[in-house]
């Protein structure tokens, strides 16, 4: 259940079911938005159970590339394109009929989505009507997800797990509905098309809100012109962001309270140093010292280690080997970089970028998809998808009606997040307040005080 695997800050690849979670972090602001009035924030479909395609038509190619340049970083996906949902008997509560993506050669197959016969594990019809869902009490929520063999399978099945909500006493089907639904093929070196055309088609379908699993210059584009329909974003990029920023506040109110450390050694690797980079170094030693640290750092070229602080702080494997071939006895704190679990040192090895205490419901969740693909890969923005899908269900219980998404969104938080737990400040911007570390055999997360702002 423990997710292993190495990263670098830079690193955004998908991981191989059974790898620990990976994922970068950028800035992007977007303005909050209040949604349009109407059942589910925007114009409902035309007939139950129809999608509506954008009426925007354009003169592209016909390469739709599941894992294309949109998100270049993230070329690690799945080795089979196959659906993923129903099992061929089901017929998804929607009634909406087949519909169909291209994959990376061009050829037309049947969608990850939820829909046609390999379609979503949403509720049936008639569970729904049992379970007091009225047919037509739907609420949308878009997926705006290019490599959809990445990321559209997980929140499928987690729809599938939450499929429903009570809105002002009244309960409401989930459907999602995914960009990769829309019926025409694109180059998507011509990606600003495809992201002009997923807004009209979130919003032509009445999606209350839409999750960005994405990144990049056109999840700009998208967001732009969802801020235009008045419908709320969130994801990695959007109206509401979630990621992690890099400021380690967690590490060190974790080193200076609970290891009550006055003094921390840096310990970087000679052989990686850049003079371009001083800047980023000086940053870095920039948190510590804002808990009443003394810094010192060193650039290791060889010989023997002399730890004179409280702790000692490196992401070098050589530095690692070195210390253990000394027998240091002080704890060592490293994070976001090659695991050594099994080292015989004080060990503190801090994740800031997800919550590890999820990972062994994350393997139930994935596990089905890979019994049935025999393999699957995802990203860490496959997880912080998962985040926002829970942030929307869980605004829409707060809400009298689905109009009050966007406010209600501003005022919720996440206690048991896969990225961590978290809460929005007056930005937009997720502001989390726990961290996961692994210290002699297990796993742990310590909560600290956010720093609103940072």
């Amino acid at each position: 259940s423990d997710f292993a695997g190495s990263r670098t800050a830079s690193d955004f690849g998908g991981r191989q079911a059974g790898e620990r979670f990976d994922g970068t972090r950028t800035v992007s602001d977007f303005t909050r938005r209040e949604p349009k009035e109407g059942p589910a924030g925007g114009n409902p479909p035309s007939e139950p159970g129809t999608l509506r395609e954008p009426q925007r038509k354009k003169g592209i190619g016909k390469i739709l590339a599941a894992a294309g340049a949109a998100c270049a970083a993230l070329v690690i996906v799945l080795a089979l394109v196959l659906g993923v949902g129903g099992d061929g008997d089901e017929k998804p509560a929607s009634n909406r009929g087949q519909v169909n993506l291209a994959n990376e050669s061009g050829n037309q197959e049947e969608a990850l989505s939820g829909t046609g016969e390999n379609g979503a594990k949403g509720s049936p019809e008639g569970d729904s009507q049992e379970e007091g869902v009225v047919p037509g009490d739907t609420i949308y929520i878009g997926v705006y997800s290019p490599d959809a063999v990445d990321i559209n399978p997980m929140l499928e099945a987690y729809n599938h797990e939450a499929p429903d909500v009570k809105i002002g006493g009244r309960k409401y089907e989930i459907q999602l509905i995914f960009s990769s639904q829309m019926e025409e093929s694109y180059d998507l070196s011509e990606t600003e098309d495809y992201a002009l055309d997923a807004a009209e088609f979130f919003e032509e379908n009445g999606c209350a809100a839409v999750i960005t699993a994405s990144y990049g210059g056109m999840v700009s584009v998208l967001n732009e012109k969802l801020t235009d329909y008045e419908i709320p974003s969130i994801g990695f990029e959007g109206s509401f962001e979630l990621y992690r920023n890099e400021d380690n506040t967690g590490i060190w109110q974790f080193v200076k309270e609970e290891l009550g450390a006055e003094s921390v050694l840096y310990i970087e690797d000679s052989a990686f140093y850049n003079p371009d980079n001083e800047e980023f170094y000086e940053e870095r030693y920039t948190k510590p010292l804002e808990y009443g640290l003394e810094v010192e750092s060193h650039w290791y070229d060889g010989g023997v280690i002399e730890p004179f602080a409280d702790v000692c702080y490196t992401t070098a494997d050589v530095v690692m080997d070195v210390l253990e071939a000394q027998n240091y006895e002080g704890p060592l704190v490293m994070s976001d970089c090659p695991e050594h679990f099994e080292s015989p040192l004080d060990l503190y090895y801090f994740d800031t970028f997800v919550n590890q205490m999820k990972s062994e419901e994350l393997m139930e969740l994935i596990r089905p998809i890979i019994e049935e693909q025999g393999y699957y890969s995802y990203s860490n923005i496959g997880l912080i998808a998962l985040d926002a899908y829970q942030v929307i269900v869980k605004a829409l219980s707060q809400c009298s009606q689905p109009s009050d998404l966007a406010k209600a969104i501003n005022g919720t938080s996440l206690e048991e997040g896969f990225t961590g737990s978290f809460s929005f400040d007056e930005n937009g911007q997720a502001v989390y307040n726990t961290v996961s570390y692994w210290h002699d055999g297990e796993w742990k997360n310590y909560k600290y005080r956010a720093m609103i702002g940072d």
